[in-house]
């Protein structure tokens, strides 16, 4: 059942939906087509705004211009279904800047020379659509045909904000498909996030600009492209300043209507499924973006429908086995369970001694206690029905090489003293040293799985008190308080991580998740303590953690 709903999701859903934002890309580009065009033609006619109206339509209208307007949609096509192709449902998390661009040049060159080539051509359309002067490709100069500088340099300006937005794309979260908390109708959300994110897509227009003129007027100088005065004449030419800033701007907009219109159809809520459907949708390996949208469904269901609870709460017939409340443990408490193990596992690494006994020892049963032991005898008392067996574990001896020389290790260690001071050099560390909590935020990137996962047993817990008639929930609820709490301790215990990233004016996207999950945890465990009232406090629990619960109780608890 779970290969059909994989099946049914990959080759249906998300096929209609990236039709259906491929779309609304098409219309949104459309229209700053035609808008960024009427606002070229206004700097040729600045006083005429009737004739700037008129020579749009006319532009827009005419069969000549369809071409063009043809040949982008096609780009907005292609780019549309590289967004989908490549999209996450989880963000990453940057590494070093040499590992970065190592990997542009090998995985993504493909990728990356589509977004240049696409950035490129699409001032090339909006100035053919114009048909002025820098329309022309070749021009005419002392008897003989050079390339339109003008053109060219709008051109250039329009791959290299397409670069921008490749890296952008791969390695600022571009291609992360971030589910909305609240699931608001499509237009309500796309026009939202167009609104939000106006002025920065207007100061990221701004800084590819900057960056982009100044090397372009030198570069071109010094390579001998253009002459001195022809240089000097590009930088101080208000109405070329104006036309290079638009197209890199109309580069920006575009690619950020398609990565709005693609994310908000794609994260979609799903059609109303059954319950099994979504435990299946849910433990999906094909797809992470079926299973969050898999559990964003199966927490709305658990909070709101009393019938889903009461399957879950269901006893199986014949066997008497709580089926359901198994399966929704092991794709709920499993992922709190996994992030806790892997968080332990950075705060409280094992020391050189205990990973040196763990090579040692060798691989053998678990050993049992030999008071557990001897009362499992049987009762003539003539034999242990378990092995007797010591707690010290036998060592094996390892076969150590011999040691290299010694002018080997001094060798070794002054190269190593080397490369260690070449990576605190300012400039070579920004290159290839990667952030020092890097281990950490690639564990909180996988918190909305945590987060959904929390928020379900919260519901069917809290539901249990006055619904769970076979006492199915009661027998898994210390495992369940006791890892909601663990995992928040381990949280708090990660509050000095990601504190080189507040200078920047918004988190990113793995630092965000890290204070959902924080305030999601709260919720749950308050949402349990709340329901149970003082009954809560019987439950076997360890001590710090039953303190804790208390606290909760008593609303004392921050």
């Amino acid at each position: 059942m779970g290969t059909e709903t994989e099946t049914w999701f990959l080759g249906e859903v998300l096929h209609w939906r990236t039709i259906g934002g491929i779309s609304w890309s098409l219309l949104l580009s459309m229209v700053t087509t035609a808008i960024l065009t009427a606002i070229m033609l206004a700097l040729q006619m600045p006083t005429d705004p009737i004739s700037v109206i008129i020579t749009t339509l006319r532009v827009l209208l005419s069969p000549s211009s369809w071409f063009y307007l043809l040949l982008a949609s096609a780009c907005v096509l292609q780019l549309g279904r590289l967004f989908v192709v490549n999209g996450k449902a989880t963000p990453s998390v940057t590494k070093s800047v040499f590992s970065c661009a190592k990997s542009a040049l090998t995985e993504h060159i493909l990728h990356f020379a589509q977004f240049v080539a696409f950035g490129g051509f699409f001032p090339f359309i909006l100035v053919k659509l114009m048909g002025n002067n820098l329309s022309l490709v070749v021009v005419n100069e002392d008897k003989e045909r050079w390339l339109n500088p003008g053109l060219v340099c709008l051109m250039l300006a329009g791959g290299f904000a397409g670069l921008r937005e490749g890296v952008d794309y791969y390695f600022g979260n571009g291609n992360f498909l971030q589910i909305p908390i609240i699931n608001l109708d499509k237009y309500s959300q796309v026009t939202g996030q167009l609104t939000a994110l106006k002025y920065p897509t207007i100061m990221k227009s701004f800084q590819s600009f900057r960056y982009f003129y100044i090397m372009f007027c030198i570069l071109s100088w010094l390579t001998g492209y253009i002459t001195a005065h022809d240089a000097y004449q590009i930088m101080l030419s208000p109405s070329h300043i104006v036309l290079v800033y638009v197209c890199i701007h109309y580069v920006h907009v575009i690619n950020t209507c398609i990565k709005i219109c693609m994310v908000v159809h794609c994260t979609r809520p799903l059609y109303p499924l059954s319950l099994d459907n979504l435990l299946d949708g849910s433990a999906s390996e094909a797809s992470n973006l079926l299973s969050l949208l898999s559990l964003q469904d199966l927490a709305n269901l658990t909070s709101t429908s009393a019938d889903a609870r009461r399957e879950i709460y269901s006893l199986s017939i014949p066997g008497g086995h709580p089926t359901t409340w198994n399966r929704l443990l092991s794709v709920t408490l499993k992922q709190v369970q996994n992030m806790n193990a892997d968080l332990g596992k950075l705060l409280s690494p094992p020391s050189k001694e205990e990973k040196s006994e763990e090579e040692t020892q060798t691989p053998s049963r678990p050993s049992y206690h030999n008071s557990f032991a001897r009362n499992l005898t049987s009762p003539n008392n003539m034999r242990l029905l378990a092995p007797s067996r010591t707690d010290e574990q036998q060592k094996v001896k390892v076969n150590q090489a011999p040691a290299p020389p010694k002018w080997v290790e001094n060798l070794t260690a002054k190269w190593n003293n080397f490369v260690a001071g070449l990576n605190r050099r300012p400039v070579i560390g920004w290159l290839v040293n990667e952030p020092q909590d890097i281990a950490f935020r690639n564990i909180f990137t996988k918190s909305q799985t945590v987060i959904y996962a929390a928020e379900i047993l919260s519901y069917v817990v809290r539901a249990s008190i006055t619904e769970d008639k076979y006492g199915v929930v009661q027998k898994d609820l210390p495992s369940i308080l006791t890892n909601l709490l663990r995992l928040e301790e381990a949280v708090d215990r990660c509050r000095g991580q990601a504190n080189i990233h507040r200078k920047r004016r918004a988190d990113p996207a793995d630092v965000q998740l890290k204070l959902e999950l924080k305030c999601a945890l709260k919720s749950a465990v308050y949402r349990i303590v709340i329901a149970f009232k003082e009954h809560i406090l019987e439950v076997p629990m360890p001590s710090d953690l039953a303190k804790k619960i208390t606290n909760c109780h008593n609303f004392v608890e921050a």
